[in-house]
């Protein structure tokens, strides 16, 4: 599945596999980076919707385990096509 957000960034979510990768975006982001699959835990809401932001919780912080990793993209602005290449 892909999503756009407002930012402009195009995210790929392969649910089955719980990983995501950021296709298209202006800066590089700590959690997610560019165009590379990582694993996570969970994401909410499950159902991505347009017009809501998509939170993605990437597990424990290994330095404070009372505290979750997590990124929120800005918010959801449509769906675009996925292509035979993906």
């Amino acid at each position: 599945m892909l999503f756009q957000t407002e930012s402009g960034s195009l995210y790929q979510v392969d649910t089955e596999g719980k990983r995501i990768r950021r296709i298209v975006g202006s800066t590089p982001t700590t959690r997610i980076g560019h165009g590379d699959w990582r694993h996570y835990a969970s994401i909410h809401p499950e159902e991505i919707i347009i017009g809501a932001p998509v939170l993605i919780v990437w597990g424990v912080d290994p330095n404070d385990p009372q505290r979750l990793q997590t990124t929120l993209t800005s918010h959801v602005v449509n769906f675009p096509p996925e292509s035979q290449d993906n």
